[in-house]
């Protein structure tokens, strides 16, 4: 059985739950090896969203901190230096661990017994929980790539050049005293898209090791991402693979293969807001790198339809000709737009950022009250209406998805490929 034989049914029975592994005392700090389940005290449970969010610009992409409401009344979610906290005798509260997991149950065991997988969440505990006078207290959860904030870029102590995946590698490697720094936030081994462009001096300039994987996600258009295994991946912006997944709605639903997964269509981009069709790229002081076209007005160029749309960064980090790789890069991949979607779906939990998808949605015309007895201006000049909107089969990548896991309602932020 899968999730996507589940999401199908006319009937689904989902479920949530939240589970933690504490901090042990030693000098590594690792944390208890099995996850204790705490679902019993969620009261209220957070929206769940990753990928690039709606007004993105090159290179950023979303870091979720997630809210839980947990019931207190029993105190355990005190301090750890209250006996009836789940912390006592612990060091810290401090990055205590979380895992989110979601999905629904089996119809062939009744909804009721076999849990089939859809969505994984891993974050980390870094502010002080919220009390309430209810017998609640609210805890933030932050994703686990937030640890890497908690370190400088400098603790890295090899600085000679190397491709972008390398030098990401050194961080994910990075051991003090021989004690791995970031082993134990992770729950299986790293995958990390190899690099196209050379680092040629990876300067910390005092930033932070987040900064640092930040900068070199832009200069690849890579991301970094938490997996629902537990593992940290640098992947590509680009579509991946083959279509998994096609979101039908309206009068094409419901699909034999598909069902019904469209419940609206909330908004449609023409994606002209995020062009850029010039590159400044700074790569030493005052010294750039610039990517450009020459164009002719009236040609029907990006400069002609659009005006300049420049793209300035700076990373003293690269040569000359990595600097130009990557501003070419940058205009390659920005200077045309691309249709954007933003949907309201049914319940669908596994599916990845910049998976490759389809959309196929077909509003249901509606008929309209005529205009001096006969026709509406500016629609249909005789029935109805031409207003209800259609998208054929459309190629799309996933730039983010949100779950509500109080109401299990998901949206999806989709570009045309």
């Amino acid at each position: 059985m899968s999730i996507s034989t589940e999401i199908v049914r006319s009937v689904c029975r989902p479920y949530r739950k939240l589970e933690m592994k504490r901090r042990l005392k030693g000098a590594t700090a690792t944390y208890e090896a099995d996850w204790v389940d705490i679902t019993d005290y969620v009261i209220d449970w957070p929206t769940i969203e990753r990928g690039v969010s709606d007004d993105h610009v090159v290179g950023d992409f979303i870091l979720p901190k997630l809210s839980v409401t947990l019931e207190n009344r029993r105190r355990a979610f005190e301090d750890y230096q209250s006996p009836f906290s789940l912390w006592y005798g612990l060091p810290t509260r401090y990055l205590t661990m979380f895992k989110i997991t979601h999905g629904l149950y089996a119809a062939a065991d009744g909804y009721d017994n076999t849990e089939v997988q859809g969505g994984t969440f891993y974050g980390v505990l870094f502010d002080e929980p919220v009390y309430s006078d209810d017998n609640t207290i609210k805890i933030s959860i932050g994703d686990v790539l937030q640890v890497f904030k908690l370190y400088a870029a400098d603790l890295m102590t090899d600085t000679s050049s190397g491709l972008t995946s390398a030098i990401v590698q050194r961080f994910i490697d990075l051991a003090l005293n021989g004690v791995s720094v970031f082993d134990k936030f992770f729950q299986i081994a790293e995958s990390i898209t190899s690099g196209a462009i050379t680092v040629t001096s990876p300067a910390t300039d005092g930033k932070t090791i987040f900064e640092k994987i930040a900068e070199y996600s832009t200069v690849e258009g890579y991301m970094p991402e938490v997996s629902a295994s537990g593992g940290f991946e640098w992947k590509a912006r680009s579509a991946n693979g083959a279509v998994v997944w096609e979101f039908v709605g309206g009068a094409l639903s419901p699909d034999p293969v598909y069902g019904e997964s469209i419940m609206s269509i909330d908004q449609i981009e023409d994606g002209s807001n995020y062009i850029f069709n010039s590159v400044n790229i700074e790569y030493a002081d005052d010294t750039y790198a610039k990517a450009t076209r020459s164009w002719t007005p009236g040609d029907s160029s990006s400069y002609d339809l659009y005006g300049e749309r420049l793209f300035d960064y700076v990373l003293h980090d690269l040569n000359q000709d990595n600097a130009t790789s990557f501003a070419e890069q940058i205009l390659s991949n920005n200077n045309a737009p691309h249709r954007r979607y933003k949907l309201t779906t049914r319940y669908i939990p596994h599916l990845n950022t910049f998976e490759r998808v389809k959309v196929r949605y077909e509003g249901i015309p509606s008929n309209y009250d005529s205009v001096f007895g006969q026709a509406r201006f500016g629609v249909n000049r005789f029935t109805e209406a031409n207003g209800p909107i259609k998208i054929n089969n459309r190629e799309c990548k996933i730039l983010s998805q949100r779950v509500d896991l109080n109401t299990f309602a998901c949206e999806f932020y989709l570009q045309e490929v």
